[in-house]
């Protein structure tokens, strides 16, 4: 009997202690991805003009634009080995190989907003395949799981693009923390289509 009474603390303190739900340093890191990567492109030059200049109005309007990004609900800890290599000179390797980590649900978006005015959603998974798939939103973001290193000043995950059916990119994100505030220290690009 003991060792049943045993077994279940065992299960419950080492199987329970990774939350499923995202916490508050996670929203924020979310929060900020979502103004870096919720941008427009300027419109492709003529074909026959090899001087072409985007105009400094054209280029500001862009920046005037609001989108509305959708968040897929589900962080996995999903960042491919081929994609770990690419890293293994740096810091964020010890990170990336450390313990797999549960998935994590999006439940809702309280504490997470775009700082520059971007309409926020959560994704309907049922609805992201065939025609109807980016008719509510302008972007798709899928997280991965955000890893932190052990004194939590290094942060690492995967973030793919979507802007539409063939057209998504896909990058690992290495993030350190200076002043209470996380910052970009590089971007190591893994997938396009």
């Amino acid at each position: 009997m003991k060792y049943f009474v045993l077994l279940i603390y065992l299960l419950c303190n080492y199987g329970c202690s990774q939350s499923t739900s995202i916490d508050a340093v996670e929203k924020d890191i979310i929060s900020d991805i979502i103004d870096r990567n919720a941008h427009g492109y300027p419109p492709p030059p003529p074909i026959d003009n090899k001087n072409f200049i985007i105009s400094q109005q054209v280029l500001d309007s862009l920046d005037n634009v609001r989108y509305t990004v959708a968040i897929y609900p589900l962080m996995e800890d999903e960042i491919h080995e081929s994609s770990n290599k690419k890293l293994k000179a740096s810091v964020y390797y010890d990170i990336i190989i450390s313990e797999k980590l549960a998935a994590k649900e999006i439940e809702n978006l309280d504490g997470i907003v775009s700082e520059v005015g971007h309409t926020v959603m959560l994704a309907d998974t049922s609805n992201l395949k065939g025609p109807a798939a980016f008719t509510k939103f302008d972007i798709l973001l899928n997280f991965s799981r955000i890893k932190f290193n052990k004194d939590a000043t290094r942060a690492v995950f995967e973030l793919g693009v979507s802007r539409g059916k063939l057209n998504s990119t896909a990058a690992i994100y290495c993030l350190k923390k200076e002043n209470d505030k996380w910052y970009v220290d590089f971007i190591v690009p893994t997938t396009i289509s």
